[in-house]
Order: C-alpha cells, then structure tokens, then sequence
C-alpha cells in the first residue's frame, strides 16, 4: 500500500460518523430532552472535526506535507473544514466530511 493511500485510509479511519441534530430532536418528544440531545450531537461533532484536523496534521507531521497536502485534497482541507465549522456549525462540518466520504 501507498504512503497516500495508507494516510488516507487513517485519516478516514479516525474520523467517526456525525449525527445531525434534527433527527435527533425529532425522536424525543420533550423539550429538555431535545436539549441534552443536541447539545450530545454537537459534542459528537466537534469530536468528529477535531479528530480529523488532528488526524490531518499528524499525516502531515509523520508524512510529510506534500502527502498530507494529497489527502487533503482528496478529502477536505483543515482550513476548509475549519470556515465551514464557524459558518455551519461542527454539525454541518462534519455531515461535509460524511459526503466526503470520511467516515469511521
């Protein structure tokens, strides 16, 4: 196996899948409920992105950047990940990363 295709192997394995609020919500019927929930999905996310940023530089650090520059293009860069969490939320990052194709 490649150095780029071992980085992006562990670079998606690290990565767990992300669980979107909404459905969360939808399945518990009172109000504090949906609360304590999402506010777990969201933790659930940020762990998602932090992982993966941390799996990122690890790549980076052990590989080298042109691979880690490699897996990230081929899945999303740190910058990138990092503007879509301040816009979107880490659940909208990491349902970006879940398209993407990085999952667990």
């Amino acid at each position: 196996m490649n150095h780029i295709a071992f980085a992006a192997t562990f670079a998606a394995s690290v990565v767990l899948g992300s669980v979107t609020p909404g459905a969360i919500a939808q399945s518990q019927p009172q109000a504090h409920t949906q609360k304590v929930t999402i506010a777990q999905a969201d933790a659930s996310c940020e762990k998602t992105v932090r992982d993966y940023v941390n799996a990122l530089r690890y790549i980076k650090q052990a590989t080298g950047s042109s691979i880690g520059g490699h897996v990230e293009h081929a899945y999303v860069s740190e910058a990138e990940i990092t503007q879509i969490a301040q816009q979107q939320g880490y659940c909208g990052a990491a349902q970006v990363l879940k398209s993407k194709g990085v999952t667990r």
